[in-house]
This record gives C-alpha cells, sequence and structure tokens, in this order.
C-alpha cells in the first residue's frame, strides 16, 4: 500500500516521528550542555583552588592535561604497555643478537626481565609527562608573565617620554 491510504503519509504519524526527532534533539542539546557544566566546573575548581589563578592558566591546565588524562584511561595505559612491552623484547632480541651466538633461552631471560622492567617504564612515563605537564605550565605563565611586563613597561616608557 502507498500513497495517502498508507498510514506513514498521515499528519499523526508525521507529527510522531518529528515529535521522536526533536525529543532526540533536545537530549543532544542537554547531554552538551551538562559536558560544558561539567567542564566549567572544572575549570572553577581549578581556579579557586589555586586562589589567584586565572581563567585563561585554568583553561590552558586542561588543555596539557590532555595527555596525561589519555594515559590514565583504560586503552591508553593498555597502548603504553604494549608498547613498552615490544621495546622490552625488541631491546632483549638485539641485546642477544650482538652476541657471538644466538639462544633463544637468552632472549626469553632478557624478555622477562624486560616484561618485569614494563611497570616501572610506565610509572617512569607518568613521571616525565607529569613533569612536562608541569615544565609547560611554568613556561606559560612566564611568557604570559614578560609580556604583561613588557606591556607595562611599554607604557611606562611611552608615558616617560622614551623613545625606542
Amino acid at each position: 500500500m502507498s500513497g495517502p491510504e498508507d498510514p506513514r503519509w498521515s499528519d499523526a504519524y508525521y507529527r510522531s516521528g518529528m515529535q521522536t526527532l526533536h525529543a532526540q534533539q533536545a537530549d543532544a542539546r542537554k547531554r552538551q550542555q551538562l559536558i560544558e557544566q561539567e567542564r566549567e566546573k572544572h575549570l572553577a575548581r581549578a581556579a579557586s583552588a589555586q586562589g589567584n589563578r586565572t581563567a585563561i592558566t585554568a583553561r590552558s591546565d586542561w588543555a596539557f592535561r590532555g595527555f596525561e588524562r589519555w594515559i590514565d584511561c583504560g586503552r591508553g595505559r593498555i597502548i603504553v604497555l604494549v608498547i613498552l612491552a615490544l621495546a622490552a623484547l625488541s631491546g632483549a632480541v638485539v641485546q642477544t643478537r650482538q652476541a657471538a651466538a644466538f639462544d633463544w633461552g637468552e632472549v626469553l631471560i632478557a624478555a622477562f626481565l624486560g616484561a618485569l622492567a614494563v611497570p616501572l617504564l610506565y610509572a617512569l612515563l607518568r613521571l616525565v609527562v607529569a613533569l612536562a605537564t608541569v615544565l609547560a605550565v611554568a613556561l606559560w605563565r612566564l611568557l604570559v608573565f614578560a609580556l604583561v611586563l613588557g606591556a607595562v613597561v611599554m607604557v611606562i616608557a611611552g608615558l616617560s617620554g622614551v623613545e625606542f
């Protein structure tokens, strides 16, 4: 059955479909608003935790900590651990190939020792990422401070008649 006799052509059917579509769009907008609210809450907490930090600094912290958050999530942690394990295994193969005789027993022992080192390497990687994040934030703050200080010096010099 097609045409005006088909129930899918009825106004009620069309209106119910549009209502469903509008409800889905409203849900999507609500979810987006919740995400934005959560982000703003995080920014407000970050700004109030440090007292005199500005919203710009809090936003830069949010951006710089993205990789650190990615490592903390399940997939990121698994990917990093697999990469570290493969690096340990390839290092073991290269070490034993440099020896006079290639021995799979040595490869397995070296791989086992490398696998024991993976959690330590992971902790070291997290430490390096955390230090890099702190350094990046500190450099960003230093840059902002230098720009503000330079602007103040230029204004004072301009007011006092100094020409550059």
